[in-house]
């Protein structure tokens, strides 16, 4: 039987994202902001007290241009082709089949 310590899995999934929004050059009150969630919540994910959905963890491997596999499970190469959208404050929709540029099979 596999056993996943969750609270570890949430401290490094934390680390990553910190990694990722210190990477891009956001804020922590951008990618709030950006994301519709509070800046408490984005610190507890950050921290790892706070579980990521999937469709929030791709929510920011997008706005911070890595990849879903690498926030999560630190696989593969961090950074997707391009500049981050959150650092410049954009906002990005995901469509249900629509596929992020340079995300390949991610």
């Amino acid at each position: 039987m596999l056993v996943i310590d969750e609270t570890e899995f949430d401290r490094q999934v934390g680390q990553r994202l910190r990694e990722a929004r210190m990477n891009a050059g956001v804020r922590v009150e951008t990618l709030a902001a950006t994301t519709g969630l509070s800046e408490a919540t984005v610190r507890a994910h950050e921290r790892g007290t706070r579980s990521i959905s999937a469709p929030l963890a791709l929510q920011y491997a997008l706005l911070l241009a890595v990849t879903p596999g690498w926030l999560l499970f630190g696989e593969l190469a961090p950074q997707l082709s391009g500049r981050a959208p959150a650092a410049a404050g954009e906002s990005r929709t995901w469509r249900s089949g629509e596929r992020a540029r340079g995300a390949g099979n991610a």
